[in-house]
């Protein structure tokens, strides 16, 4: 509102704070559950009762769905305030952000869809949320608020830490301050199910091995979340420990590394959600209907061999894609602008940011333009994957382009 006191950070809490998932719907979850449980132990069985049960469990699991994703539209529209230049770029997506009554909330991160399909309001929203360069200007307020143990407003709050931590581009000191607040808070079994149900609810299984490790934890609740957390990500524990044990891609050659991936096989599923983990969405977009950021990637399969997929993202700045080489603009206020050029008029141009956010510049306020001849793509991105976790994301980027 005009003439808020607010802090730039605080709209976000607020939001979470508002209309999220009541205590209602998730006991109507929980009970639905049971009642399925109860009616598929029952002796003699009654298919009829755990049909109809099944169908109640189902509608329960939906209302919350269509809760959580109407929360994430709200938040949305809240981390929007929080910088004007993101306005323009987002205005389809804020106008888009109820959700249809299929809208799930539940897994995945945004990542987007296959064959370049639209992602869901919820899941908009979620990404938008999740990958706001701002969060990391204003993430101790988030460090602050998970540490609450209150709510669905913490369990957002770790949503963000988790995501924040994973981040391989943008703020080194977000990134550690936000690692150091999840591994301190994981002490606390109170915490360690806030984080893995932060994590389930946002598809981030950037610490899937942790909570592989906690599926035997000493306290059975958390193991019992930690089991509940996997199963939502689709994960498994002892495939987790066991890919763990292999040797890291920083350990091997290029052409190594190379070599193995492009025959070594893993999973779509983990393919996607290391791609969340590294943050690809921050820079790329996976789907036709997401604003263009760098390099699309919903049909690079169709472009490329696995073998050059693979090159490119081991060695970024062998090989730069048309049309993003990286352009540095110093101007006469003495401040810079770094990005890919849209167009280039007689008298100005457009430059476009790895967030998607464009910007038209007056040449006549450009003191120097210099082509970068470097990729804006981390070299060592992928360094802490082991080879079946690398293939796995060559697995996930391949699946794009097939439907």
């Amino acid at each position: 509102a005009p003439g808020a006191t607010l802090s730039p950070a605080q709209p976000i809490v607020t939001a979470a704070l508002v209309e999220t998932p009541s205590a209602a719907l998730l006991q109507a979850v929980a009970t639905a559950r049971n009642a399925v449980l109860a009616a598929s132990l029952a002796s003699p069985a009654n298919p009829a009762d755990l049909t109809a049960k099944a169908a109640a469990l189902a509608a329960a699991e939906q209302g919350l769905a269509e809760s959580r994703a109407a929360g994430f539209a709200r938040i949305q529209s809240s981390v929007l305030k929080l910088n004007a230049q993101q306005t323009d770029v987002y205005a389809a997506q804020q106008a888009a952000a109820t959700p249809p009554a299929a809208a799930a909330g539940g897994r995945g991160a945004g990542g987007g869809g296959r064959g370049g399909a639209a992602a869901t309001p919820g899941e908009t929203a979620r990404s938008t949320v999740l990958n706001s360069p701002r969060l990391e200007t204003n993430y101790q307020v988030f460090v602050d608020q998970a540490a609450k143990l209150d709510g669905t407003a913490s369990q957002i709050a770790d949503a963000v830490l988790l995501n924040l931590a994973s981040r391989k581009i943008g703020s080194t000191e977000a990134a550690n301050g936000a690692g150091r607040a999840l591994d301190s808070g994981w002490a606390d079994p109170r915490r360690r199910v806030q984080i893995m149900l932060a994590a389930a609810g946002s598809g981030d299984a950037s610490r899937a091995l942790q909570f592989a490790q906690a599926t035997t934890d000493a306290d059975a609740g958390v193991a019992q979340v930690a089991r509940y957390a996997l199963q939502q990500l689709n994960l498994n524990a002892d495939p987790l420990r066991a890919d763990a044990a292999q040797p890291k891609v920083s350990s091997m050659t290029v052409d190594a590394v190379l070599a193995a991936v492009t025959t070594a096989k893993g999973t779509v599923t983990r393919g996607q959600q290391l791609a969340t983990q590294l943050g690809c969405a921050v820079c790329h977009t996976f789907s036709s209907s997401e604003p263009l950021k760098g390099p699309f990637l919903g049909a690079i399969a169709n472009i490329q061999r696995r073998r050059d997929i693979a090159e490119n993202i081991l060695v970024p700045n062998k090989s730069l894609a048309q049309g993003f080489t990286t352009n540095l603009l110093e101007l006469r206020n003495g401040t810079s602008v770094t990005g890919f050029i849209v167009t280039d008029a007689s008298d100005s141009l457009t430059i476009r940011n790895i967030a998607a956010q464009q910007q038209r510049i007056a040449k006549a306020d450009i003191v120097k333009r210099t082509q970068v001849e470097t990729s804006m793509m981390p070299a060592g991105l992928v360094n802490d994957l082991t080879i079946t976790e690398f293939a796995s994301l060559l697995d996930y980027l391949e699946s794009l382009a097939q439907k």
